[in-house]
């Protein structure tokens, strides 16, 4: 593994837990993100990220959004609710994806929807 980068333990990798996430996942909304959640029965929370074709036409700005989110998940994950499989989708170009505040967003999005805090309105 890099120095900095994201082992495979802590990312979502099987189409099996995307789509159990999509089907069951609680939602929460933000300005730049979705994010959707389950609990993993795990100690710690892994990553998924899916980004729309829709929203970004060109692979270039699809991988770009990927990676600017998986850098949010590792500077923040001491900070982000443990337990949990997490899926973020982004709902803005990247040209609107200052790292800070999607770090922020994530953090906030992901610990309203941790099962000990109340229960997220839709």
């Amino acid at each position: 593994m890099r120095p900095h980068g994201l082992p495979r333990t802590l990312r979502l990798r099987r189409e099996s837990d995307f789509r159990a996430l999509f089907r069951d996942g609680a939602r929460a909304r933000g300005k730049r993100l979705l994010v959707l959640a389950v609990p993993n029965g795990l100690p710690h929370s892994r990553l998924g990220v899916s980004v729309r074709r829709k929203l970004a036409r060109r692979a270039v700005d699809r991988n770009r959004l990927k990676r600017i989110l998986r850098e949010a998940f590792r500077l923040r994950r001491a900070d982000l609710p443990s337990g949990l499989d997490v899926v973020i989708c982004p709902l803005v170009l990247p040209d609107d994806f200052p790292l800070r505040e999607v770090q922020d967003e994530m953090v906030r999005l992901a610990r309203s929807l941790a099962p000990s805090s109340p229960p997220s309105k839709r």
